[in-house]
């Protein structure tokens, strides 16, 4: 960071007086991390910011667990900034080990600073764990999941072994927020398996190595964690959503069914809002959307109204939201994606217009949106039959609708296109591609554009569908 970048930037998530004075801010995650000789690590921690006067800032971490912070240097702005990014470097850092940060300011008429995480709020840290990142695949039809590291560029290479076994056949994925747990759900049998990943990225199942849920029949499934690492909600393309508890070790409590029935029909892709305060699930034979409030144990009560039209589109099979939490985006399987505003009770009401067309226009099946939020990506293919495979790009307006960039899409061999995921600190794109037991590597490049990599698939295990990254 240079004081001449300072001279044009404000932080901050200064929420208590936001309406007054105009500023705001989140974290935008951390990327970058470089080995010490001493074997410590360094790492950068970005974030964004807004203010109508002069303020001052600085960005405090810590290990996930512990009391104590460590706190950057103060900087001061002596004039307004709108919507600038900026990062401080952390150092010192214990290689596998998770850690929280937050973005802390006050405007140069108050006295004490308030601290913000991704969503704004002062209840939310961006969590990361320092060293190389990893990624993982369910590789449905081996029951395997394979697993890689990634280098300093996004590149995969196979972890040792390349693959582990899982139990039935993996679906969707999520990782743990502290970085140290990853979940599967399956298809048959119903449950959810659960794995420590260890400091090398490798994966062992926990004991016990899997939770019965309700399930329900085979077919694409969502699994999502609540931002503090305390619940896990999964969907299983029945009739019912489960939620389960996250207790010592990472390990799943017994499942709970949650609100619904019978207005859940064939719930698929679901998401978790940044501020872990509400839950969305693509309810795909009802054309529908389930929005749902957490309680403060994690319970899930269904929000007023429980449904929302997909707008206007039809088949929602998978839905991501915007990492600030006022945007969400439904990929629906008749060849559209629908777009949503969220008001302060997490409510969806369609933006205009309600759907953005996709290119071709193809089938998608996954939607991810870049960690900074301005972008967002599409696993599509273009007939039932799967030929034709391309991922989708799209720039995010300020108030987040989309449109298309140029090029409206990226083309892929083989076909489906299953799932599509953005690593950690924005520069790397992943889809898994069905026919070619394969996971297509992609660079995010300026203005958000995918460019393939080199090479620009990597195998899997047979039957590739969900991807998860570590934070």
């Amino acid at each position: 960071m240079t004081r001449s970048f300072f001279t044009r930037l404000c932080l901050l998530g200064l929420a208590l007086i936001a309406a007054a004075v105009g500023c705001a801010g989140r974290t935008t995650g951390a990327s970058d991390f470089t080995q010490a000789a001493n074997g410590s690590w360094t790492a950068k921690l970005s974030f964004v910011g807004s203010c109508d006067t002069s303020c001052s800032f600085f960005v405090r971490w810590r290990l996930v667990g512990t009391t104590t912070w460590t706190n950057g240097p103060r900087h001061t702005i002596p004039s307004k900034v709108t919507n600038a990014s900026a990062s401080e470097t952390a150092s010192g850092l214990f290689p596998g080990a998770p850690y929280e940060y937050q973005a802390c300011g006050r405007e140069s008429s108050q006295n004490e600073d308030f601290c913000a995480g991704p969503d704004g709020s002062g209840g939310s840290t961006q969590t990361f764990v320092p060293g190389p990142k990893r990624v993982y695949v369910a590789n449905a039809t081996g029951s395997d999941i394979s697993q890689y590291s990634t280098s300093s560029t996004g590149l995969l290479s196979p972890l040792s072994p390349a693959a582990v076994d899982t139990i039935g056949t993996p679906a969707a994925m999520a990782v743990s927020p502290n970085g140290l747990s990853l979940y599967t759900v399956n298809g048959v049998p119903y449950a959810v398996n659960q794995y420590d990943i260890g400091s090398s990225g490798k994966l062992t199942a926990k004991n016990p190595a899997s939770v019965p849920h309700d399930g329900g029949a085979p077919g694409i499934f969502g699994v999502g964690i609540t931002p503090d690492g305390r619940s896990l909600v999964a969907s299983a393309n029945g009739t019912f959503l489960d939620q389960f508890d996250i207790g010592a070790g990472g390990k799943l409590s017994s499942a709970v069914r949650a609100p619904g029935y019978p207005y859940i029909n064939r719930p698929n892709g679901l998401a978790v809002s940044p501020n872990g305060k509400s839950v969305y699930v693509a309810n795909t034979s009802g054309n529908n959307i389930l929005q749902y409030d957490v309680g403060t144990t994690g319970a899930l009560t269904a929000k007023n109204p429980l449904l929302v039209a997909s707008g206007g589109g039809s088949l929602p099979v998978d839905i991501a939201v915007r990492p600030d939490g006022k945007a969400v985006y439904v990929a629906n399987n008749s060849g559209n994606i629908a777009q949503f505003s969220v008001d302060t009770a997490g409510r969806l009401s369609a933006k205009s217009p309600a759907l953005v067309t996709t290119p071709g226009p193809c089938l998608p099946s996954g939607i991810a949106v870049s960690p900074d939020g301005s972008s967002v990506y599409l696993s599509c293919t273009y007939n039932q039959n799967g030929t034709g495979t391309v991922v989708g790009q799209y720039d995010v307006a300020e108030d987040g609708r989309l449109t298309a960039k140029s090029p409206a899409s990226v083309k892929l061999s083989g076909s489906p296109a299953s799932d599509v995921a953005v690593s950690a600190d924005g520069k790397s794109a992943y889809v898994t591609v069905t026919s070619l037991d394969a996971l297509a590597q992609f660079s995010v490049g300026a203005g958000g554009r995918l460019s393939p990599k080199s090479p620009a698939t990597v195998p899997t295990g047979d039957g590739p569908s969900g991807i998860a990254v570590t934070p």
